[in-house]
């Protein structure tokens, strides 16, 4: 695939891409708190022409946190977040859903491997965004799911092993990275 160069790139698409590089930052120095509070953005998402929600989707976990409680609560926030083409025939704009977790008896502590998924599904659905609003692939996968693991791997992004079970993304470690 052709390298496009900044300046032949659509100015949205350019914007677009810094703030996804700036929110992998984060996640590449372990800040995945930052990572999610950044990537929480509905300003940006509404300057970028999508629709951003994320207060629909919430999860309440109760009591202390167990790996099944920590399990239940990624399975519930990858079930929940999602990016969506638009229609903009009908001016729907595409969409960014991130599910939303909350903490009672906790503090809202989370573990930090809970918060490295939370992120990677944030960055993930923005990076989609992304492929969309480029109208390319970012890395140059076929596939969208794959695409977002060459691209996170460029960006030398570290991976759990969840993210990379999602979309038989692992079998295809070898071959993208």
């Amino acid at each position: 695939m052709e390298n496009v160069t900044e300046q032949s790139k659509p100015p949205l698409a350019v914007e677009a891409e810094k703030f996804v590089v700036e929110g992998l930052r984060f996640i590449k120095k372990g800040e995945f708190g930052k990572a999610m509070l950044f990537f929480r953005n509905p300003q940006k998402a509404r300057r970028l022409g999508l629709s951003f929600e994320e207060e629909s989707r919430i999860k309440v976990i109760d009591g202390i946190m167990t790996k099944e409680k920590e399990a239940e609560a990624l399975k519930f926030c990858i079930q929940n977040s999602e990016y969506k083409n638009g229609d903009s025939k009908i001016g729907k704009p595409s969409l960014i859903r991130i599910a939303r977790l909350y903490t009672r008896d906790l503090g809202g502590r989370l573990p930090k491997t809970l918060w490295h998924e939370l992120a990677l599904i944030s960055a993930e659905e923005w990076t989609h965004a992304l492929q969309d609003i480029r109208g390319e692939p970012l890395a140059g996968e076929k596939d969208n799911e794959l695409d977002v693991l060459a691209y996170f791997a460029q960006q030398g992004i570290p991976l759990t092993k969840s993210f990379l079970a999602r979309h038989e993304r692992k079998d295809s470690l070898v071959k993208t990275v």
